[in-house]
């Protein structure tokens, strides 16, 4: 939704605006990951612990949704009484150092977001396409169109964006509640409720890491510089982060068949396990090579400056991404290997020492300094997932670096031309055309000159 809504913010929003709506909103997916104990990842690996129950999935469905009422409430009082003094000494811009009502409002999209997480996840493992694509649809409709009463007609800036976020979470929560409110006032399940915490709890530490590396950036870029700098910052991410949409849109869609063929410990097929991943893959780096082919018309869409700036660090933010979009998968299959304290820790190393990088870095050398950290970081992060991985798998037939190895040669080759044009041996025109041809062709020719098949039927024995 910000990526489509991104003209209306470039036109309608200051860069310094824009940056204090991109924090809040990196606020709120804070509280996303807290009110709840990420409780609705338990519903992924655990939701096939059942043999095909449905009415035992279902079951587990509703008391992860009664678990996940009860702890918003809890944590909606926490944050009432400490959000004022954690704001007060985080942030030094008088405009966003007071917690009402930026950072309210920030805690309560969160919150609402957590609400419909077990169910859309639900749905995806059943299957239900159907459901979940009316019931995203219409999240999508309500906030574009509250975003657009509250940006362009009322003229509410930063924090109109913000009260119109809301919308949408409210809508799918609300929908979450009345589709199930009948088997929502029954006595929870207790066993599964501790089989579920025993998943999540150890995830979350991971999800906190993981959002503190992303919240540690834009903290440091406010604290030296501005909030027009942290803007400029803020809309690279927003473009670069497409990929990440494409990587989680990608693995949501293969998670299921991925999962499917792990649990079959003696008849893996390593040859479909590479296939899944050509297909994931595929998304997130077609996504990055339209990124680096579009960007450099940012500025007919807008004319501020610190908006233009952002294609001078568009490749290295891309690199960075695409490294993200490898992390992504490798995090899949160890959760699939009920290793959620295994992720904990080594997202606590890479984070660490992304920490350090940007302490050392983004004071000196601004935006390029926070990238730089961030891709140190990354690299940290795969190469401790591969180890553990193979500790793991070393007998039970997952090709990892079968999986992996075509993203790595193909990022290769995405820097290769802007090295060239750094060094004035190639036009920005072929610096452009050789990014595209180099993320996209190969997964093109893949898909249509092997005639491979995107979709794949659920029984899991097609070419996919």
């Amino acid at each position: 939704i910000n990526v489509l809504l991104l003209p209306l913010y470039l036109t309608c929003l200051s860069p310094s605006e824009y940056g204090v709506y991109a924090l809040m909103t990196n606020i709120s997916v804070m509280a996303h990951h807290l009110a709840a104990l990420r409780i609705q990842d338990a519903m992924g690996p655990l939701y096939f612990r059942f043999d095909g129950n449905p009415e035992s999935q279902y079951r587990f469905l509703v008391t992860l949704l009664q678990a996940t009422l009860a702890m918003n409430v809890v944590f909606f009082s926490v944050a009432i009484l400490a959000g004022p003094w954690l704001f007060l000494h985080l942030f030094n811009d008088s405009e966003i150092a007071s917690f009402y009502p930026l950072g309210l409002l920030a805690v309560f999209i969160g919150i609402l977001s957590s609400i419909s997480g077990p169910f859309l996840v639900y749905l995806k493992n059943a299957r239900a396409i159907g459901r979940f694509a009316s019931l995203y649809t219409g999240m999508v409709v309500v906030n574009v169109g509250a975003q657009l009463l509250l940006i362009v007609v009322m003229e509410r800036g930063a924090q109109g964006a913000l009260e119109a976020r809301l919308a949408g979470p409210a809508l799918l929560a609300l929908m979450t509640i009345f589709l199930n409110f009948h088997f929502l006032l029954r006595p929870p399940d207790w066993e599964q409720l501790k089989k579920a915490l025993r998943f999540s709890v150890p995830m979350v530490p991971f999800a906190l890491i993981t959002w503190s590396a992303t919240f540690a950036d834009r903290l440091l870029v406010e604290q030296a510089f501005d909030l027009s700098t942290l803007g400029t910052y803020s809309l690279l991410l927003t473009l670069v982060t497409l990929i990440t949409m494409a990587s989680t849109a990608a693995y949501n869609g293969i998670q299921p068949f991925l999962f499917e063929e792990l649990s079959h410990r003696e008849q893996r097929r390593p040859e479909r396990l590479r296939r899944l991943a050509k297909t994931y893959f595929a998304i997130p780096f077609i996504a990055g090579g339209l990124i680096a082919a579009l960007s450099p018309a940012l500025p007919l869409i807008t004319d501020k400056e610190a908006y233009s700036a952002v294609t001078n660090y568009m490749t290295l933010g891309i690199v960075v991404f695409f490294l993200e979009s490898i992390a992504i998968l490798l995090r899949g299959l160890l959760v699939h290997a009920l290793k959620p304290a295994a992720i904990s820790a080594s997202s606590a190393i890479a984070v660490g020492f992304q920490f350090v990088a940007y302490l050392l870095l983004i004071p000196l050398f601004g935006i390029r300094g926070a990238l730089f950290g961030t891709l140190a970081a990354q690299i940290i992060l795969i190469a401790l997932f591969v180890f553990l991985l193979h500790l793991k798998s070393g007998e039970t037939r997952v090709p990892i670096m079968g999986m992996i190895s075509l993203p790595i040669l193909l990022i290769l080759l995405f820097v290769l031309p802007e090295l060239l044009f750094q060094l004035g041996t190639i036009h920005p025109i072929l610096k452009i055309f050789f990014q595209f041809s180099s993320t996209s062709l190969p997964f093109l020719w893949y898909f249509l000159a092997k005639k491979e098949r995107f979709v794949w039927n659920s029984g899991g024995k097609g070419t996919i």
